[in-house]
């Protein structure tokens, strides 16, 4: 938020929702009858938006794309060839952290986060909906008031909307494959749902996974502690509502020769 909503320019969320508390009207300029004053159980339930559809998803992706990355070291190479090949060493996509405007362009990258988000949705079942009429979908009939819940984890591999839907392969989304994206627009893959009611938090998760796994991979080298191949790292899920890695990753990281200035 800038200066404008509560006069001073470095006010955070929080600053934003403590002031709509403090109000005495819905416009925060005090006055008449108040509009909508939000209490705390609202301030409680945004932030749970924020950290929920945000931070937590973008923490378990992260954890994933890593692993998936450590045991296909073929796309972990194509991937750390197009961050730095993007400029040369005194460019600003190297010699400062690398942002959203540096990623225009980087195929390979998008490819990886689709990839990600076919095999490892943050969450397997998406928000359950009721239905609000009778409906018929295919050779099923679903009566009004049923409660449906998509498992997005199984639609991403379905074998009979991908090939080897078990494999890591990021190259499926080169080329025509490039077209199908997460957002809803394509049935096979939908982590976030589809829309009106599509998650909250799909731009602020993919915006910040795609820089997060940008500068890690692209600043970086990494590898399993002594002794570790990739056939140990452990893929398992943990049960849950979120799709969490059942054994946390460990890995080492040395920063990249040719990036030797700020980490």
């Amino acid at each position: 938020m800038g200066g404008d909503a509560l006069g001073r320019h470095d006010s955070t969320f929080v600053d934003v929702l403590l002031s709509l508390g403090d109000n005495t009207s819905g416009n925060g300029t005090g006055g008449a009858a108040p509009e909508r004053r939000f209490t705390r159980d609202n301030v409680k339930g945004l932030l749970a938006n924020l950290f929920g559809a945000g931070a937590d998803s973008t923490i378990i992706v992260l954890e994933w794309a890593m692993a998936e990355l450590l045991r296909n070291k073929d796309a972990m190479k194509k991937l750390q060839h197009e961050l730095r090949s993007a400029g040369s060493i005194d460019s600003q996509i190297m010699d400062n952290m690398i942002t959203q405007e540096d990623l225009e362009g980087m195929v390979y990258l998008k490819a990886v986060m689709k990839e990600m988000m076919r095999l490892h949705p943050p969450g397997s079942l998406l928000i359950p909906r009721e239905a609000m009429e009778p409906a018929r979908i295919q050779r099923y009939d679903v009566p009004s008031k049923t409660m449906v819940i998509v498992n997005a984890w199984a639609i991403g591999r379905d074998p009979d909307s991908w090939e080897s839907p078990e494999e890591f392969r990021p190259e499926r989304f080169l080329g025509i494959g490039g077209e199908v994206d997460f957002r809803g627009r394509h049935f096979q893959l939908v982590p976030f749902g589809s829309g009106r009611r599509v998650c909250l938090g799909i731009n602020f998760t993919m915006s910040i996974m795609e820089v997060a796994i940008a500068n890690l991979v692209g600043r970086f080298d990494w590898a399993l502690p002594e002794g570790g191949t990739e056939e140990v790292v452990d893929m398992e899920e943990a049960p849950g509502i979120t799709s969490r890695k059942r054994v946390p990753l460990r890995v080492l990281a040395t920063q990249w020769a040719s990036c030797d200035h700020d980490v």
